[in-house]
């Protein structure tokens, strides 16, 4: 009623486009075809543990993919914010190099992010797992670690994914994933049987270095031409300052050896305060730091301070 009364929106039923309905569905086929495989990516390894194993394992394992999906949502809001900058860029036919100079600048925001972390996760994540989980779920830690390493590369790349959409080639990641994912079926049997759940997150983990860490990126490289090696040469960078604060912490959990949840919120927070001076000072490049100071200083501006 709105959109007839107010927008006066009329339908024409007369000039029917058939190219752009056959060219919409192949678009949209492959779109939903990736949502498909990526949903049941994440559900098989349950299925399979279920089979073969029992309810225990499964619901260890429900939580490694419950963690693993709070990790990919930081990513998926990110690359959110920077899908228009990157389909204006496409749609306007700006160079190549142009597109690739933002995709390189988006994953290291990114990286930054997903970084941090990770390398919390991988210091703190046991202490929280036997607070958040509880006794018999010790596994949790190790597993989620295992799969979250591999998952940080399609993670920092997902704006690549709106490179691919926004040149319609979206075919190629679709298949990949549906063909990475029956690869990831029959390896998580096979290693499930033998190897029981670490098994299972073995399979999941090399499904993901393979399709997204060699294949897609040689696509990317390849087919789309975008600038792979100096966006690993970038991102690695990045590695540094997060090391050393994680040396620092990892110094001082060795001296003060202590689970308490008041020992683990100070190294928590010397850790923060490590990793984000350090990635300020020896990680961060200009338009990096104008993403945080421009808005701090708008901000400041609209509340009065000079």
């Amino acid at each position: 009623w709105y959109c007839f009364s107010y927008l006066k929106i009329k339908f024409n039923f007369k000039h029917f486009n058939g190219s752009l309905l056959k060219e919409i569905s192949h678009y949209s086929f492959f779109v939903f075809l990736t949502i498909i495989v990526d949903r049941a990516f994440w559900s098989t390894g349950q299925f399979i543990l279920g089979i073969l194993n029992g309810t225990k394992d499964v619901a260890v394992y429900s939580l490694v993919v419950q963690l693993c999906t709070y990790y990919m949502s930081f990513s998926l809001a990110i690359s959110g914010v920077f899908l228009p900058k990157m389909t204006h860029l496409v749609a306007e036919k700006k160079p190549i190099k142009e597109i690739s100079g933002m995709f390189i600048k988006v994953s290291r925001i990114q990286y930054i992010v997903m970084l941090y972390i990770l390398v919390g996760f991988a210091l703190f994540g046991n202490v929280f797992v036997s607070y958040w989980a509880g006794a018999g779920y010790e596994n949790v830690y190790p597993l989620t670690l295992l799969i979250m390493i591999p998952q940080t590369i399609p993670l920092i790349q997902n704006v690549g994914i709106s490179i691919l959409q926004a040149q319609n080639r979206q075919k190629f990641r679709a298949v990949l994933n549906f063909i990475i994912g029956v690869l990831s079926v029959l390896m998580g049997y096979l290693l499930t049987k033998k190897y029981g759940i670490i098994g299972c997150a073995i399979s999941t983990s090399l499904a993901l270095l393979l399709g997204h860490g060699f294949i897609l990126n040689w696509y990317y490289y390849i087919r789309i031409k975008l600038d792979i090696l100096l966006f690993w040469k970038q991102v690695l960078k990045l590695s540094v300052p997060a090391c050393l604060a994680a040396i620092l912490v990892m110094i001082f959990k060795i001296l003060v050896d202590s689970s308490s949840l008041l020992i683990v919120f100070v190294e928590g927070c010397m850790y923060s305060v490590f990793y984000f001076i350090l990635m300020w000072y020896l990680g961060c490049n200009e338009f990096e730091r104008n993403q945080i100071r421009v808005p701090l200083l708008n901000l400041r501006s609209k509340i009065g301070f000079k």
